[in-house]
């Protein structure tokens, strides 16, 4: 899926969303490592912690590291099955398997939906509903997961 960037000059480029996701994740995670030798303890460190060129992504880069859940429910992580977990996403970003990691996504959501029919999709028909699982997911303002949660819950 890709989406246009608007440049502050006006020029329009477009964007990988899958790709520049992860590319956001691992930045996050490196400058967490980073934190942690003691970056953290620097001024600036502290107003960059949450920094990303794609303000839409902030709420999704929050859940695919929750491996803790809030108020009762199941984390992110464990709602995903460890789908998006760090061995996977490093499959996509290094190994260019998209197919693999959306097909795994489609295949959690159909577990997912009790729905009989639902049940014997092809591979290429549980990639694209990974797909468009994933993009409700790491475009959370745009949806709150309403995508999502209607893939689970209606045949």
């Amino acid at each position: 899926m890709k989406r246009t960037i608007l440049h502050e000059n006006g020029d329009k480029y477009p964007v990988s969303v899958v790709e520049e996701f992860f590319a956001e994740l691992g930045k996050s995670r490196y400058f967490k490592y980073l934190m942690s030798l003691g970056l953290g303890d620097l001024e600036i460190a502290q107003s960059l912690k949450d920094a990303t060129a794609f303000p839409f992504f902030r709420q999704g880069l929050i859940d695919v590291q929750d491996t803790q859940g809030t108020g009762g429910n199941l984390s992110w992580q464990d709602w995903w099955g460890g789908v998006l977990n760090f061995a996977n996403t490093y499959k996509l970003h290094y190994g260019n398997d998209r197919v693999g990691l959306f097909e795994s996504l489609g295949a959690r959501i159909v577990y997912l939906n009790e729905n009989p029919d639902s049940q014997n999709l092809s591979r290429e028909d549980l990639a694209g509903l990974g797909l468009l699982a994933f993009n409700d997911f790491i475009d959370y303002d745009l949806t709150n997961h309403e995508v999502i949660f209607s893939l689970v819950e209606a045949p």
